[in-house]
């Protein structure tokens, strides 16, 4: 007999509960990630594409990130922040007030 079954495996994808507020900001972005052990690449877009900023995040013991930037000296507008885990990336879109 053979029966349908599925195993219920741990998401090792810290990308799945990220946070990144206030959005609008003013000064400055809160970026929350859920733990990890390696290195989190975050990359800031204006809205031709080009890298206005670019930061490594690195963190051990599956610890979980909880980042502060400071965007007071961007100008006001549109950006698109890329954060990447590996070969897993997600965007968010973010507005400078």
């Amino acid at each position: 007999m053979i029966s349908d079954s599925t195993v219920d495996l741990p998401d090792r994808n810290p990308l799945t509960s990220f946070y990144l507020y206030p959005n609008p900001a003013h000064s400055f972005l809160n970026l929350e990630i859920g733990k990890t052990n390696s290195e989190i690449d975050v990359i800031l877009f204006n809205t031709l594409g080009n890298i206005v900023s670019n930061y490594k995040i690195e963190t051990s013991n599956n610890n979980s990130i909880q980042k502060l930037f400071d965007v007071s000296a961007f100008t006001r507008g549109i950006y698109f922040m890329k954060i990447q885990h590996g070969a897993v990336y997600n965007f968010k879109k973010i507005i400078l007030e």
